[in-house]
């Protein structure tokens, strides 16, 4: 299975394995919520059983609106769609507090003019769940034009390179073995122009609910295969219930198309998102006040599609908003005042103050060594605003003047149409 790529924040989209590292720095750009009690600080959040099954569930799904998405005359199957958080719970899995839930999808439908191949690893649509034994299972989605057609046949020819099994199955060929190498399950179902690959790591002997990993990976077989059957979906909806019901957009509503042509007008079309929502509310200690208040978070990263996608550095682009949502004004301010506060502890540097301000507090940008983020608030939100030139010469950043100016415009937007349903 291919390994999921590794944004600019740091985080791996979908295998997001550092985020206890980034939240104890503080003040960057990411949404990273970790269930804390009022008594532990920000940089010990509570890891314990007692913790974690005391924190309220947060995220829900529901099936997504419409038709599928279209790319080009493809229609898209939505890897969240194909195995949902339901289905697991089904099985006996309980998802962590410690990791977001991740879900890649086609947004927009993509003319045929625009449906250009991308990365040979990249994935159409990808989900990625954490169990409570920290050990994940993750769904990949590929499908011509996005993936090459020689990158096709190529998957399906894995299995037997590395010596496996290929057997038919209604209508499908499956390859379903254990990868002793990589510590994972891999289970492989394709047909003529579509290949769905599940994975799941193998490293505890018993984290499957009641079933051993055999049997978990023949139950994931078989809803995978069923849900296939169904035909493809609208990309899976990740909701928010009590207290933040209906309150927030979703955070590509946030990062919306229109954001992104602020600051990238030619950078082409912005169909492409990856978003990650935590899965639980944390009690979290305000920054500058002794209580604490209920923190909800989610992002999204959207991108257009580039002749080479991430490697072609001229032309991808990146626009990567993530939220941080309360249930008390007051934790929203002082993490804003704390945020764009230079005489405060941040672990890149001093804030740079950005003028005239945005929103309902101060607004700044961060340096967060690899990048800069713009930071600003919204009422009882924190919003974060990023962006990403693709490749290995995007680590040779422009000035703080010039990310400035690129980002503003989207961030603007952001402020104009608000994070309010």
């Amino acid at each position: 299975m291919p390994p999921p790529r590794k944004s600019r924040t740091g985080l791996f989209v979908g295998l997001a394995v550092v985020l206890v590292l980034l939240l104890a720095g503080g003040g960057t750009g990411a949404f990273l919520l970790l269930n804390r009690d009022s008594s532990s600080t920000p940089e010990a959040p509570s890891t314990s059983s007692e913790a974690t099954a005391a924190a309220p569930a947060l995220l829900q799904q529901q099936p997504g609106e419409g038709p599928p998405r279209k790319y080009g005359d493809t229609a898209v199957y939505d890897a969240c769609s194909l195995l949902t958080m339901a289905d697991l719970t089904n099985l006996g899995i309980t998802l962590t507090d410690q990791f977001p839930v991740g879900h890649d999808y086609v947004d927009i439908d993509v003319p045929a003019d625009k449906a250009l191949p991308q990365g040979t690893l990249d994935p159409l649509t990808h989900c990625y769940y954490s169990m409570k034994s920290l050990e994940w299972v993750q769904v990949f989605v590929y499908q011509p034009p996005f993936t090459a057609q020689k990158d096709m046949e190529s998957r399906k020819g894995k299995p037997e390179r590395g010596g496996h099994t290929v057997h038919q199955a209604d209508g499908f060929s499956v390859a379903n073995y254990q990868d002793h190498k990589n510590n994972t399950w891999d289970i492989s179902l394709w047909q003529q122009d579509l290949i769905v690959e599940v994975s799941f790591q193998t490293e505890k002997k018993q984290p499957y609910g009641s079933l051993d990993a055999k049997a978990f990976a023949d139950k994931l077989e078989s809803l995978v295969k069923a849900a296939i059957q169904k035909g493809p979906t609208a990309p899976m909806l990740h909701i928010y219930p009590e207290p933040f019901a209906g309150k927030f957009k979703d955070p590509c509503d946030v990062a919306s198309a229109d954001a992104y042509r602020k600051s990238y007008p030619n950078a082409g079309l912005p169909a492409l998102v990856k978003t990650q929502f935590h899965v639980f509310a944390s009690d979290t200690p305000m920054e500058r006040h002794p209580e604490s208040a209920l923190q909800g978070g989610a992002l999204c990263q959207r991108y257009n599609i580039a002749p080479e996608a991430s490697l072609d550095v001229a032309n991808y682009r990146v626009l990567e908003a993530s939220l941080r949502m309360w249930d008390k004004p007051q934790a929203a301010i002082d993490r804003n005042a704390y945020q764009c506060d230079p005489a405060d502890k941040h672990p890149f540097g001093p804030p740079v103050a950005i003028t005239p301000s945005l929103g309902t507090g101060q607004a700044c940008m961060t340096n967060l060594q690899i990048d800069w983020v713009l930071d600003f608030q919204l009422g009882e939100v924190n919003v974060s605003v990023q962006g990403d030139h693709g490749g290995p010469a995007s680590y040779t950043l422009p000035p703080v003047e010039g990310l400035r100016d690129e980002l503003l415009p989207a961030a603007r937007h952001i402020a104009e149409q608000g994070v309010q349903k």
